[in-house]
This record gives structure tokens, sequence and C-alpha cells, in this order.
């Protein structure tokens, strides 16, 4: 249920950004780059925006149900010492299917896919529009 709520806060902004594209449109775009065709994620894209990750533990929380994160003062206590699937986290890659997790409560995926998003959709407007 999570991913469609990632999916829908996505269509909502980018119908209010860019509301002369039409709905349909925008919502093929946003399946194509971030379910169908995920290719822009990699695990080297995630290593280079950490930046973006908030530190609010909801992964560890929620996904990893980690032992090493402390609920109560949402705070991981291997942080420098982390495993790779930790360091990789909202990234993953299945039999060669990469791409984010969609993750409603990440604002690390959220970010990434904001980036990637908006790539995406300005190359769509500038081949399609006079803007």
């Amino acid at each position: 249920m999570n991913y469609i709520k990632f999916l829908k806060k996505n269509l909502d902004y980018y119908h209010k950004k860019y509301p002369e594209i039409d709905c349909d449109i925008l919502s093929d775009l946003i399946e194509e780059t971030l379910i169908t065709y995920p290719l822009e994620f990699s695990y080297e894209f995630v290593q280079k925006n950490q930046a973006l990750c908030v530190k609010c533990g909801r992964c560890c929380e929620r996904t990893m149900d980690c032992s090493h994160y402390d609920k109560k003062t949402n705070h991981c206590e291997i942080w420098t010492k982390r495993p790779r699937i930790c360091r990789e986290f909202p990234y993953y890659n299945a039999k060669n299917r990469r791409g984010i997790y969609l993750a409603d409560y990440c604002k690390f995926a959220e970010g990434l896919a904001k980036i990637v998003l908006d790539n995406k959709i300005k190359i769509y407007v500038d081949d399609n529009y006079d803007i």
C-alpha cells in the first residue's frame, strides 16, 4: 500500500507543477520511470545522494526490523559500521531488476525519485511543449 501512496503523491505533485500535461501521460511517465524501467536507480546513485537521507530510521524500523535501531532515540547504534544492505536502502536489485523501494514513509526515496522524475518530465516537456 505504501507504493500506491508514493505514486499518488508524485502524481499530485507533478500534476500541479505541470498542469498542461494530461494526467494519464504523467501517470504513464511516473509508472515507467519508477516501476517498469527504473534504470536510473543504482547503488552508486543512492550513494551519491546520501545527503537526501534524513536518517529518521524508518527504513530500519519498518522494512528491516533491525535490532541495532533504538526506537527511543531514533538512532542506529552501528551507523558507521552498518552492513551493505543498510547502506544501499532504498535501492534494490532483484535478479537484474533494479529500482528503489517506493515507500511513502521514506524521504530519501522521495528525494531520489524526484531527481529522476524531474529529469524525465523536463525532457518530455522540452520535446512536446513550447514553454
